[in-house]
């Protein structure tokens, strides 16, 4: 295939990851809600009850598969100078935002549950299991990652939690975020297809 078209392709993935981190920041903003998706007095290492780019990365390989490898990790390392990632677990958490998903979706081929040969199902069960495998996948290696490091250099911000209370904020804020991002972008876009047709 023509470069122009894989420059494309990253283009859009890079274009729905981007919507995701700003929907994330509008929502972030509204007070009412921020009561709802943060814990009181949680840090930035403790992730929120709502985090939409899990699903902006699993959307995006949904679509375009391996071809949109490079605008996804383009996003997470973006993102992660946005939000001040500490620099020793700085890539670890881009890498495994970016392949995170991917593997979860490699995984599900080759135990064939509910993927097959090239393009994925459109099961919604399917669709289902791969954002919370991919969740799972997700939290539990930037769980790994976060705690495998000494955090004495880490600002006020990412001071270690307890592992638990860490477990039990990125696992859900990556599903039901996932969960909203996923299925409300995959709603406008068949409405703009829909649309335009």
């Amino acid at each position: 295939m023509p470069k122009l078209f894989y420059l494309i392709i990253n283009l859009k993935a890079f274009l729905i990851g981007l919507s995701a981190y700003i929907l994330l920041e509008i929502v972030q903003g509204q007070d009412f809600l921020a009561e709802i998706i943060y814990f009181e007095g949680a840090q930035l290492s403790v992730g929120s009850l709502l985090y939409f780019p899990l699903g902006a990365t699993v959307f995006s390989y949904y679509l375009y598969g391996y071809r949109a490898l490079l605008g996804v990790l383009l996003i997470k390392v973006l993102a992660g100078f946005f939000y001040n990632t500490p620099s020793d677990i700085f890539w670890e958490f881009a890498i495994i935002g970016w392949l995170g998903p991917l593997v979860a979706i490699i995984l599900l081929r080759y135990f064939r549950l509910g993927f097959t040969g090239k393009t994925l199902d459109t099961n919604i069960g399917h669709i289902i299991f791969l954002i919370i495998f991919s969740a799972i996948i997700n939290t539990l290696l930037k769980f790994i990652a976060f705690y495998s490091h000494h955090h004495e250099t880490l600002s006020a911000h990412w001071q270690q939690p307890d592992p638990l209370f860490f477990l039990s904020t990125f696992l859900p804020g990556d599903t039901i975020g996932g969960f909203i991002f996923f299925f409300g972008y995959l709603y406008l876009r068949s409405a703009w297809l829909k649309k335009s047709q």
